[in-house]
């Protein structure tokens, strides 16, 4: 690998304020993917879009359609793995419960939107 010519590797790290600003919200999308993951949201899902959309904004240079493509294969199969799990869960501890925490939790949401 050869050296970096004098000046090229300023330009290569310099971004303009309107990439910056993309770059920071799609690490804030990351970010709060993650978070989501963590409190059994769609995070995934979250991921999933804020990388397509980046690499739409950017011309699919930093992230290609194969990454793409991994991103939406493990998206699907991480919801899947927890509505599957979701549902042995409910078998084994019982239906009902899993109905009323269902219906709970839409209860909640319906609750906040209406604020």
């Amino acid at each position: 690998m050869g050296a970096i010519p004098p000046g090229e590797a300023e330009k290569a790290l310099t971004l303009i304020p309107l990439e910056a600003a993309g770059l920071t919200l799609f690490i804030l999308a990351l970010a709060a993917g993650i978070f989501a993951t963590v409190f059994s949201l769609p995070g995934t899902v979250l991921i999933l879009v804020a990388s397509f959309l980046y690499a739409l904004f950017t011309g699919f240079e930093p992230i290609g359609f194969r990454v793409l493509a991994v991103l939406a294969i493990l998206s699907i199969a991480a919801e899947a793995g927890e509505f599957v799990l979701g549902m042995l869960g409910a078998a084994r501890f019982g239906r009902v419960l899993h109905i009323a925490s269902m219906a709970l939790g839409v209860l909640r949401v319906a609750r906040s939107l209406r604020r």
